[in-house]
């Protein structure tokens, strides 16, 4: 099983503070690709990584039809670079985006403060560095 390192953990807290925002990458089913910048990445579990979608977008509607996403982190100060590659799907169970929420920075959810948003769950399966190498496998 796949777990998070501390590192991994604390990089991804602390990335709206140090502005490393992570990238979330989706594509549809004929594989055309979506990237948006995300501040509301968080860690959702030892494995899982969670973001808040404030809207109805293209990447909800990419999930849907490809689950296959790619979240990219990169933050010079700390020298970390990791791809986190995983399988997406919607918080639809209540208490999944409750959990959402609750891990969510307070600051990207002010955006959002009626909670009308869909939270996204990502079970990671690998995570490689900026050199390619493969540092996590599920």
């Amino acid at each position: 099983m796949l777990e998070f390192t501390d590192e991994m953990r604390e990089a991804i807290r602390m990335a709206l503070d140090e502005r490393a925002f992570c990238i979330v990458g989706t594509a549809d089913r004929e594989g055309w690709a979506n990237v948006s910048y995300r501040g509301s990445v968080a860690v959702y579990s030892g494995d899982t990584l969670s973001f808040w979608n404030r809207n109805r977008t293209l990447t909800v509607t990419n999930i849907e039809e490809n689950p296959k996403v790619t979240i990219f982190y990169r933050n010079r100060q700390r020298e970390a670079n990791w791809r986190f590659f995983g399988h997406a799907r919607i918080a639809t169970d209540p208490d999944e985006r409750q959990r959402v929420i609750e891990v969510t920075d307070d600051r990207e959810l002010a955006a959002d403060p009626d909670l009308k948003g869909i939270g996204v769950l990502v079970k990671v399966e690998r995570v490689i560095d900026q050199a390619g190498r493969v540092v996590l496998q599920a």
